[in-house]
């Protein structure tokens, strides 16, 4: 299920196809590309696609999505390029997070950096977070510190005014906890 998009999550692919068409999402950044089996997907959704990969044998595997068009693709720490990346991409923004794993766990500075733009305030989504009200999901741990959302609220709340925060309420695939924020009404 690792190779196929969104873990295999064919609720995770609804919610977030809903979210690119009521919301009018024209650029997608996600963090961590691996095989580029999201990428790929996401491409077929949004103008353009921005995905950033820290390891060079996964970004070589995902080679294929230099043939789209609308991808652009970028090797190394999301927490260093992400501005860089922010700077191009044009619209409205989902980001999907989901460069944590192994040694390189970037979140916070991710957040960190999308909490420095102006731009229309975006939708996040968080992959591999613990989900409170399905724990039996999978969800990431670094050192000890699980991935939820205490460990990410205060990034959040520097982005959103009024953060709307929600969990995925089903999972298929691999079954993994998913957190979405944007700005509440």
């Amino acid at each position: 299920m690792k190779d196929y998009p969104f873990s295999g999550d064919i609720h995770l692919l609804n919610k977030i196809y809903n979210f690119i068409h009521n919301h009018k999402i024209k650029s997608v950044i996600e963090t961590g590309t691996w095989m580029g089996r999201t990428t790929q997907l996401f491409s077929m959704m949004v103008d353009n696609v921005y995905t950033i990969e820290v390891n060079e044998e996964y970004y070589k595997q995902a080679s294929f999505l230099d043939d789209y068009d609308n991808i652009h693709r970028y090797l190394g720490d999301s927490a260093e390029i992400l501005s860089e990346v922010i700077e191009q991409a044009k619209g409205s923004i989902l980001f999907y997070l989901d460069a944590h794993w192994g040694d390189s766990w970037p979140l916070l500075g991710e957040l960190k950096t999308i909490s420095k733009y102006t731009v229309e305030k975006p939708i996040i989504v968080i992959h591999d977070c613990y989900n409170p009200y399905r724990p039996e999901y999978g969800y990431d741990e670094y050192n000890g510190q699980r991935l939820d959302y205490e460990y990410v609220k205060p990034y959040l709340d520097r982005i959103y005014k009024n953060p709307t925060v929600f969990w995925n309420k089903e999972a298929s695939g691999e079954k993994r906890g998913v957190l979405f924020a944007l700005e509440g009404k």
